[in-house]
C-alpha cells in the first residue's frame, strides 16, 4: 500500500480552515451566472472587501491555468476587489 497523497479539494480544505481561524468569512465553490455558462471559483473571500482565489495542486504549470480562470472570474464577480491564485507545489 503507497502513501497517501494530498489532492487538492483537502489543501483547498486546509485553506479554507486558516483562513476562518484568522475571522476571514470564506465561501466555498460559489455559483457565478455568466452569459456563457456558470463560472465556479475555489472560493470568495470576505474581509472588509471581497476576493476571489482559485487554488491549484502541482507543477507551476499550472499557475498559469489559475491565471486564465482568475481573469474571467474577475469579469463577472463585479464586487470583488482583488483575485488570488494559490498554488500548492506537488513534491514528487
Amino acid at each position: 500500500m503507497g502513501v497517501p497523497k494530498p489532492t487538492e479539494p483537502t489543501i483547498r480544505d486546509l485553506l479554507q480552515e486558516e483562513l476562518r481561524k484568522r475571522g476571514v468569512t470564506v465561501l466555498p465553490e460559489v455559483s457565478v451566472p455568466t452569459p456563457t455558462g456558470r463560472l465556479m471559483p475555489d472560493m470568495l473571500l470576505k474581509n472588509g472587501a471581497q476576493y476571489v482565489v482559485e487554488t491549484k495542486l502541482g507543477a507551476e504549470t499550472k499557475l498559469l491555468e489559475a491565471m486564465v480562470k482568475l481573469y474571467d472570474y474577475s469579469k463577472y464577480v463585479t464586487e470583488a476587489k482583488g483575485v488570488f491564485a494559490v498554488l500548492f507545489p506537488m513534491q514528487v
